[in-house]
Parts: structure tokens; C-alpha cells; sequence
């Protein structure tokens, strides 16, 4: 048989692969799944992939080449296969329909809305921590809640109504936690109210939360009225603190602007009837109107919580219509059958109509706080609104999932490129004399820090979450890996075990790792602590934030090595030197010196100083006093030093004693 040439076996070869992608036809449809890999793609759509990587760098606009492996959603493949085959009907998954989502918030036009029957102003107390907040609505409601807040700090949110004007009228008071961590529960607060009472302490003035306060009041809109509060302490400068609110656009009334200020004592009553008054005033300039038989009930979360009998239950304040035991409303991923309507006062009520704050029993799951409430027409309404809601969170949580893929698949790439540039220049991994560290999502010597945030409440969590996420050291990858409403339970300890175990796993190098679960305003019980103890987990509970975190980041300091501090002891001058008879003949040089001040222990380095310059550091070998080997040489006293691994000294020579010491190092 007469021999083929390698020339014309390789032209047989090619000429069958195109043979072979000339039978392969486009398809006519495809169905996109939620993320696909570039490859993938193009052997989906039955394109060239180089083709298909150019196409999405140019999308995208993305200064590096796209790699094989590159990860696209479903919106970007769409569009991508859009254009490199436009004749294949490309179908994503999980369209959403309009019957699926959530009616749009009800809209009146202006004639409409003032037909309607004025409804009571909502009014939420902001203020810094301590500025007496809940002892102003202690007053206003005659009751003992300030006394049993933990650790006199409101802890959530908490709504109540007030009668006025001897029961003619009613206001809807919100009170907000003043403690820094809880930032997001008063953005909530100003983003639900009508008009915000900021509460400034006389003796304390404008605070760190008295300016977030009203920067949350103003970045919504809401008209606000000061109360300089604590007026009856004496050596008080209330001029001071209205000075100081024109710093941050409060302008009062008396100083020329529209800002109504009262002076009160919210805890012996004083200048209470004129903040009420004020409030109502304001609230008939704004023309506060609702209609409370709307064909359907809107409304927002304020908080939610999980309750022994009584199941997950949620505070809800009627924005529109009128809510009823057994109608069925949605929030977020959870909806409800109402089978309770609990007031303010702890008793069951029939109907709640708009700005009424009430107890919600019956959810099937905790509703997020500061979620839209809508009223539906039916269960499986709420069940397809619930199903149409997690499409939605699961598509962001897969689009942040496809950047971290991403940005590591991008990594290692970079790695890869740079160790075969270095390995071909010979250089064991050096470019340019400098040694290459890779990009690993854990550096070197990171301790790992996996986090579950329990909580009373939802917007406790919340607030815990925020917290601790502003927690950070370079020393230290701290994640929150898990969040949830209830007491602390084994499910918590055992996932709080597997994510420190997964994240060292997933790490090229050595790590160590920990987990913590941080319960605010719950407990632990014994099966759960006896869990922790056995996995190694720590279990940290506290009813007041700020003793929460405080705990917390105790415990993370002592993650980190100490830091060694380092304080000179004593001082000795080299009067003399001389040779020393050692044992089997040995000679060594000895350091004939006079300790000038403190001592000389065996146990310190040692620096050698020559002229105001270090010669040498390291640790002493022997210390002799007369014949007699010592551990410590106190100033005034001769001595004989010898140097373990040095012996280069001269006369006039300073030695100093160095000792160390660990100290425990904070994240502060």
C-alpha cells in the first residue's frame, strides 16, 4: 500500500471536521439555564467559541479576554446569543408574569385624595442614645416601658398609639433605637412616617445619632420638630444646642426659620401639651388622608419575631385600606392567612384601619422588616406572589454568585499567566526579583471568622448583621454565613462548624478558623451549648447591643498574636576584656562590665551599642559575679558577660537589656 504523506493526512483530517460541524445545525430554539459558561455556549448555539468570546467581551466591555470558562446569567447569554444567532429563539427561565408579581402601590389623583377621610399622623422619636426617647413616650403613655428596656436602651422598634385632646384625636408614635448599631431600623422609621420629633438631650447637645437622625429625616422628605428635652437640669445652655443644629440645616423657628422647637422634660411631663399640639398642627398643614375601605390593604413591617403559642407574628402598620382577621396578605418571601389582630394594649382587636400599628399572627414564615404588606385575593395568590418573590432573590443571589466565580476563575488565570512567565525565565517563580504572591480569596495567615446573627426580632437581626459587617481586620476574614430569628438552637452551632470547616477547605493554604454564633436578645439552650463547646464554636449572648459587640470583638482580639513589646531593663558599660578558661581547654572572650542602671537577667536578648550604634542583638550565654554564675545583675554590681554567638566587643561598649512582653491586641 502506497504510504499517505503527514501533508495530505492532515488536509484529510480537517477536511472531516468541517464535514463533521457542516451536520451539525443550529438549533431553532434553546432554553437558557439561569448561568452558563461561555463554552457551553457556543456548543449550545452551535457557534464558533472564539466567535462568541468577542462578542461578549464587546458587550460587556471588558478590557481582558473572556476565557472559556467564563460564567454569563441568563440575561447577558440572551443577549450575547442574540447577536451571534439571531435566528435561534432564545427563552430564559422563570419569566415572571403580571399575574404573578404584587399590584402596584394604590395611586389617587389629587381630587381623589381629598375626598378621603383624614387619617392619624405617624410620628417617629429620633434621637441619640440615652436622650430619652422612651422615657418621652413613657410619659405620653402613662406605662412603664422605659423601666424595662434592657439596659434602659430600646432594643427595636416599638408603635404605639396616643390619645390627645381627650381622646378626639390620636397619633401614632414610633420609637427608634438610639444606639449606633441600629443605623437601619431609624432609616425605616423616617421612611414610614409623617413627621419626625427629634429629641435632643439640653445637657448633651447634637450627638453622633442626633446628625445621622437628621440625615435620614431630610434624605426623606419628612418635616421634623426638635425637642430639647432634659430642661429642668440645671447650668443648661439651650441657646447652644439650636445654635449648633444650623450646622446640619436645622434652622428653628425663633432663629428665623420653620422649625417648630419645644422645650420639654419628658420625665416630669413638662412642655408636653406644646409638643402635642405642634404635632397636631403639623399634621393638619399636611393633610394626612387614607382610605380605610380601599379594596385592598397596604401596609409595611415594622417587626417581626417568632413567639411561643402564637408562632411567627409580625408588628404592621396600616398604610390604606383596613386589614381583618382572616383576610391574606404577602410580605417579601412570606405570606399570611390572618388568624389574629393584636393592639397595641396586648388585646385582640377586629379591624385595624390606616396608621394603626398591630400584631400580625398567622404568617407561615418571619416577614422581613421595613417589607411592603399588600393584601391579595386569595392563598394561592399569595403562594405564586411568594414564588414570583424568590425567583427574584434567587436570580441577585446568583448574579453576585456568577461575579465571585468570576473574579476567581479571572485570578487564577492571572496566577497561572505569571508563574509560566516566570518558570520560562528560569526564576522559580520570581519576576523581576520580587517573589510572586498569589491572589488567594484567604492571605496568609488570615484567621477565618464565620458568623450566625440570631435574634429577637427581624430588624434586630438586621441591625446585628450591619454591625457586625463593620467589624473588620486585615488579620481577620469575617464573614456573616447565616441570620435568623429565635432563641439559639444545635442547627445554629453545626452550620456555624461546617462554614469555618468548608472555608478552610476551600483555601490553598494552612488556615485557621473559627465560628461564633451572636445572639441578641435570645438564648442558648444545654444541648446547643454542649454542641458549641464540642465543636469549638463560641455562643455569644447579650440583651443590649453595645455589650454584644463589645464581647464580640473582645473575643476576635484574642484571634490575634500578641503584639511583642519590647522595653530596655538595664544597662551595663564593657569596662574591660578579657580571656576565660573554659571547660576542655576552650578560650572564650568575657565582657568585664559594671551595670550603671536597672539589671542584667539571663533570660533578655541583649543589644550591643558602639558609639550610638547597634552591633549586635541576641542572648546573653553566661552572666558571672566574681566566681559565681548568676541569673540577674542589678545596677552597681560588676559582672562577667558572655555572648551566645558573639564576641567582637570592645571597651565602651553598652549593653542593654532587653525585655519582651506580650500584650493583647483589640480591634479598636
Amino acid at each position: 500500500m502506497e504510504e499517505v504523506s503527514p501533508k495530505v493526512l492532515a488536509r484529510q483530517k480537517a477536511a472531516a471536521k468541517r464535514k463533521q460541524a457542516a451536520m451539525r445545525v443550529a438549533p431553532k430554539e434553546v432554553l437558557l439555564p439561569e448561568a452558563i459558561s461561555v463554552a457551553n455556549l457556543a456548543q449550545l448555539l452551535v457557534v464558533p467559541i472564539a466567535k462568541l468570546q468577542r462578542q461578549t467581551k464587546s458587550l460587556l466591555g471588558l478590557e481582558f479576554d473572556v476565557s472559556s470558562d467564563y460564567v454569563l446569567n441568563a440575561e447577558i447569554a440572551s443577549l450575547v446569543a442574540a447577536e451571534v444567532a439571531p435566528r435561534v429563539h432564545i427563552t430564559i427561565p422563570g419569566s415572571l408574569t403580571d399575574a404573578d408579581a404584587l399590584p402596584p402601590p394604590i395611586t389617587r389623583t389629587p381630587d381623589e385624595y381629598t375626598s378621603l377621610p383624614l387619617r392619624p399622623p405617624v410620628v417617629t422619636i429620633m434621637g441619640h442614645v440615652d436622650h430619652g426617647k422612651t422615657t418621652l413616650l413613657d410619659t405620653l403613655r402613662k406605662s412603664a416601658v422605659a423601666a424595662s428596656e434592657a439596659g434602659g436602651i430600646t432594643q427595636h422598634i416599638g408603635a404605639f398609639v396616643v390619645a390627645m385632646r381627650g381622646g378626639e384625636e390620636k397619633i401614632t408614635f414610633l420609637d427608634t433605637p438610639g444606639h449606633a448599631a441600629f443605623e437601619t431600623m431609624r432609616a425605616r422609621g423616617a421612611n414610614v412616617t409623617d413627621i419626625v420629633v427629634l429629641v435632643v438631650a439640653a445637657d448633651d447637645g447634637v450627638m453622633p445619632q442626633t446628625r445621622e437622625a437628621i440625615k435620614h429625616a431630610q434624605a426623606a422628605g419628612v418635616p421634623m420638630i426638635v425637642a430639647v428635652n432634659k430642661i429642668d437640669k440645671p447650668g443648661i445652655d439651650k441657646q447652644k444646642i439650636k445654635n449648633q443644629l444650623l450646622d446640619y440645616d436645622v434652622q428653628v423657628e425663633e432663629l428665623g426659620g420653620d422649625t417648630i422647637c419645644v422645650e420639654i422634660s419628658a420625665l416630669k411631663g413638662t412642655g408636653l401639651q406644646d409638643l402635642e399640639e405642634a404635632i397636631l398642627t403639623l399634621a393638619e398643614l399636611q393633610d394626612l388622608r387614607a382610605d380605610p375601605s380601599a379594596a385592598r390593604m397596604e401596609g409595611v413591617t415594622l417587626e417581626s419575631q417568632v413567639q411561643k403559642g402564637r408562632g411567627a407574628t409580625s408588628t404592621v402598620l396600616v398604610k390604606d385600606g383596613t386589614l381583618r382577621p382572616g383576610d391574606v396578605i404577602v410580605a417579601g418571601t412570606s405570606w399570611c392567612k390572618v388568624r389574629a389582630l393584636v393592639s397595641d394594649q396586648g388585646k385582640p382587636i377586629k379591624e385595624a384601619p390606616p396608621a394603626t400599628p398591630v400584631e400580625v399572627v398567622g404568617w407561615k414564615e418571619v416577614p422581613p422588616a421595613g417589607e411592603r404588606v399588600v393584601q391579595v385575593e386569595s392563598e394561592d395568590a399569595a403562594k405564586r406572589a411568594v414564588v414570583a418573590k424568590e425567583r427574584v432573590l434567587e436570580r441577585a443571589r446568583s448574579a453576585e454568585a456568577i461575579e465571585a466565580i468570576n473574579k476567581t476563575r479571572m485570578a487564577a488565570a492571572e496566577k497561572a499567566a505569571i508563574e509560566a512567565a516566570a518558570a520560562s525565565r528560569g526564576r522559580g517563580g520570581k519576576k523581576g526579583g520580587v517573589q510572586y504572591q498569589p491572589k488567594d480569596d484567604l492571605g496568609a495567615g488570615q484567621t477565618v471568622v464565620s458568623l450566625i446573627v440570631k435574634a429577637d426580632v427581624s430588624g434586630s437581626v438586621e441591625a446585628v448583621a450591619d454591625a457586625v459587617a463593620k467589624v473588620s481586620h486585615p488579620e481577620l476574614r469575617i464573614s456573616v454565613v447565616a441570620r435568623g430569628v429565635g432563641h439559639v438552637t444545635e442547627s445554629d452551632i453545626e452550620r456555624a462548624w461546617a462554614a469555618t470547616t468548608a472555608a478552610v477547605a476551600g483555601s490553598h493554604q494552612h488556615q485557621k478558623s473559627i465560628g461564633f454564633v451572636v445572639g441578641f436578645n435570645v438564648k442558648s439552650d444545654k444541648k446547643a451549648a454542649a454542641l458549641a463547646k464540642r465543636h469549638g464554636v463560641q455562643v455569644l449572648t447579650n440583651n443590649v447591643i453595645y455589650r454584644l459587640m463589645d464581647s464580640l470583638k473582645a473575643e476576635m482580639g484574642k484571634l490575634l498574636p500578641p503584639d511583642i513589646v519590647v522595653e530596655e531593663v538595664g544597662e551595663a558599660t564593657v569596662a574591660a576584656v578579657f580571656d576565660l578558661n573554659a571547660k576542655a581547654g576552650e578560650v572564650g572572650k568575657v565582657a568585664g562590665c559594671k551595670v550603671s542602671s536597672g539589671s542584667l537577667h539571663k533570660a533578655n536578648k541583649v543589644k550591643v551599642m558602639r558609639k550610638g550604634k547597634e552591633v549586635w542583638q541576641g542572648p546573653l550565654k553566661v552572666i558571672k559575679h566574681f566566681k559565681r554564675e548568676v541569673m540577674e545583675i542589678a545596677k552597681g554590681n560588676e559582672c562577667g558577660l558572655a555572648f551566645d554567638g558573639f564576641d567582637d566587643f570592645q571597651e565602651g561598649d553598652v549593653v542593654v537589656s532587653l525585655k519582651s512582653t506580650e500584650k493583647a491586641r483589640t480591634l479598636d
